[in-house]
């Protein structure tokens, strides 16, 4: 006991003298065996100090504290990372709200998102823990929102302090609220549930209905329509029949019985009319009063979603053409005599409508994660909300998802249903390409647009085609473009499944060369050098070639001793080819392939995210999921080791960019400067993943996994135009 006790005091001596602890401590972020500290402001220190306590060595690496400036974003693009389950208008029209329905996902990312009802501007995404969200209301005042899943338990939230007020014990698949606020229905499997302040009726639908229902309430709160519809998790129990139900006591009054399955059902605002949408397309009329069928309206394909307007005198139905067929159709009848007033085409098949109070827009939720604004009644102008985005926070290959014009005015960004350009500065979509999925040039000139037996090379700006490559799965055949944007590299297999890499020139589309790869490479990620002289492959080994005749200067097939390679990277100069795995991490000289380094990693195998070298080439990056590494290649020792999910050196080789969890504990952007290894700036997000223009001035990250941000990098000086002299 005295000598732990000995060996305690001099433990808290030797910190207090290294990491000054007399100033404002902070908490220590432990990752396996390393334990980052806090310099003692106006001391270099040693980068890396051991200290022993009770036989154990710790690492401790020294990050400076700083008074970090914080970074305001200066725009957000939220999306949805799968098929949107929910939108609705505020009465008063002030707020419109999105949810994400997707449960296949298993994405735990924010996903209910606020909006301004008149501008369509985003305004915040609420708390991350709803995940499924299949409904959205808003309570009468608009002030209230209200939403659930059939796996997420019906809460209320306020809208200006974003605070949950109630949560209810019903999973929802439907909510409807009287006009008074006084009656609040829950549409749950095979059961309904209502709420009149603290009375509860509770009613099974069964024998009529047995599935998920969609339900729809009278004006006067006294009579509940409803219908089965089908749904995929809990197995389908569709029904043909829609009911209607005293609201009281829960007596059935009527059933009728349809010719095919039902989608979705709403109640005309003067309750006369209750309008079906049904599987097949068509929407079924009938009497609120009897349950007599009074019109069929059909045409539109399949999953007819139907909803009537504010004031009731025009209705409206959406779905999509075929299955096969990622289109869709919008429907608009006037309900005095159900004459057909337009069409409009959609560009995905909805999975939800909402009719603004104003009566001149309809929100559209698509099954791509999209929702879109359309207006009425001719559908002339369109406005882009939630935009679709894949679910790339946790790999490698969304590096390259999006690219920044050389000017760094614009960026691109490839999404599942196409290639977006939009402001760097300001986040406005500029222009769109409806091909998907989509490789992106660094240049911004051209994109590869993979089909399922081809691969096209395309013109951003128009989508022209310049070449065509056939192949069966054309996912097989791997794209490089060149950094300069000069050469386009393809490895296509032949009829023997032998690798051949062809090299064109762009612009011309002239092939230079081609040469067959070996059959034990089997490539799966490239990169060129800086400045094109070389070209790297990698999968089970690596072979860097040249792109002048495609000779081979460096085979790493006999040369690793766990042989696949993950990740690769070339120096600026073109000196130095550095290639890591789960294990190692191996640099040459190039171009005669001498060996220079080799290191191990962590313990922990796992697959290599990113290789970097910083632009002045004095510093390597590798990174892991939840760690990196930065080595000096000047005496190859570790400069920083820390948490995150992804980081990125800057351009002008000034700062390192880093998204994930922050010294203090939480999720955060924090921009590390590369001469001290300060930290200058920092947001407090949910960052995964981050890209830096290329004057390093602006930085996009991903927050979560479905929302991209832009924020301002504080060591490039903002130009301010000096006013003229008078």
């Amino acid at each position: 006991m005295f000598y732990f006790t000995m060996l305690r005091s001099r433990m808290r001596c030797f910190l207090k003298k290294s990491c000054n602890l007399l100033t404002p401590p902070l908490p220590l972020a432990i990752m396996g065996t390393a334990v980052h500290m806090p310099q003692r402001p106006g001391k270099e220190g040693k980068a890396l100090k051991r200290a022993c306590f009770g036989g154990v060595a710790w690492l401790l690496f020294m990050l400076p504290v700083l008074a970090q400036q914080p970074l305001s974003p200066l725009w957000t693009h939220p999306a949805h990372v799968g098929f949107v389950g929910a939108v609705a208008f505020s009465p008063d029209g002030r707020y419109f709200a999105s949810g994400l329905g997707d449960l296949e996902s298993g994405m735990t990312a924010s996903v209910l998102h606020l909006w301004d009802g008149v501008q369509g501007s985003y305004v915040r995404t609420l708390s991350p823990e709803y995940y499924d969200i299949q409904v959205i209301r808003f309570s009468p005042d608009g002030s209230l929102l209200i939403a659930g899943g059939v796996q997420t338990r019906a809460f209320v939230r306020d809208v200006q302090s974003d605070r949950t007020l109630i949560s209810y014990a019903q999973y929802p698949s439907d909510i409807a609220i009287s006009q008074d606020g006084r009656t609040v229905v829950f549409a749950e499997r095979g059961k309904v549930t209502v709420w009149q302040g603290i009375r509860q009726v509770v009613w099974s639908t069964a024998p009529v209905h047995y599935g998920i229902l969609r339900a729809a309430l009278s004006p006067d709160a006294q009579r509940l329509a409803t219908v089965s519809v089908p749904y995929r998790l809990f197995g389908d129990f569709p029904g043909k029949k829609v009911a209607l139900w005293n609201v009281q006591d829960g007596s059935l009054l009527w059933t009728q019985e349809l010719p095919a399955i039902t989608a979705s059902v709403t109640m005309s605002p003067d309750g006369t009319h209750i309008a079906v949408g049904r599987e097949d397309g068509a929407v079924s009329v009938l009497d609120a009063d009897t349950g007599e069928l009074l019109t069929h309206l059909g045409g539109l394909g399949y999953d007819a979603l139907v909803q009537y307007s504010p004031d009731g005198s025009f209705l409206v139905a959406a779905g999509g053409l075929a299955p096969y067929l990622s289109q869709g159709s919008l429907r608009i009848w006037r309900t005095s005599d159900y004459a057909l007033l337009g069409e409009i085409a959609l560009p995905g098949i909805p999975s939800v409508v909402a009719i603004a109070p104003s009566q001149t827009v309809v929100a559209v939720g698509y099954r791509n994660g999209e929702v879109e604004w359309i207006s009425l009644p001719d559908g002339s102008t369109r406005q882009r909300l939630a935009y679709t985005r894949m679910a790339y926070p946790y790999t490698y290959e969304p590096a390259k998802a999006i690219r920044f014009s050389p000017d760094s005015r614009y960026f691109a960004e490839s999404r599942v249903s196409g290639v977006f350009v939009a402001d760097v500065q300001r986040g406005r979509e500029v222009s769109a390409l409806r091909y998907a999925p989509c490789i992106i040039s660094p240049d911004l000139r051209w994109v590869a647009h993979l089909e399922d037996t081809q691969l096209t090379i395309r013109r951003l700006s128009d989508g022209a085609a310049m070449l065509h490559f056939e192949q069966a799965p054309a996912s097989d055949i791997l794209v490089i473009f060149s950094e300069d944007g000069r050469y386009l590299a393809v490895v296509i297999y032949d009829s023997r499944r032998r690798p051949h890499l062809q090299l064109y020139t762009t612009g011309s589309w002239y092939r230079l060369w081609e040469v067959t790869l070996p059959v034990y490479l089997v490539v799966r990620e490239g990169c060129f050098s800086p400045r094109s002289t070389y070209l790297a492959l990698h999968g089970y080994a690596a072979v860097v070639l040249r792109t002048s005749d495609g000779s081979t200067v460096l085979d790493l097939q006999d040369r690793l001793d766990y042989p696949f390679v993950d990740a690769a990277a070339f120096s600026p100069d073109e000196r130095r080819f550095a290639a890591a795995n789960e294990l190692y991490v191996h640099v040459y000289n190039l171009p005669d392939g001498s060996h220079v380094w080799t290191t191990p990693t962590v313990s922990d195998p796992q697959e290599v995210w990113k290789l970097r070298f910083s632009p002045d080439g004095r510093n390597l990056l590798w990174l892991q999921p939840g760690i990196f590494i930065v080595w000096s290649t000047d005496t190859w020792s570790r400069r920083l080791e820390a948490g995150a999910y992804d980081a990125e050196f800057t351009p002008d080789g000034r700062a390192l960019v880093l998204a994930g969890r922050s010294l203090r504990g939480y999720d955060a952007i924090r921009i590390v400067r590369l001469s001290d290894m300060r930290v200058v700036g920092s947001v407090q997000d949910r960052a995964r993943r981050v890209w830096v223009s290329p004057n390093s001035r602006y930085i996009l990250y991903l927050r979560g996994g479905d929302t991209l941000c832009a924020v301002r990098n504080p060591l490039v000086p903002v130009a301010v135009p000096r006013p003229p002299r008078r």
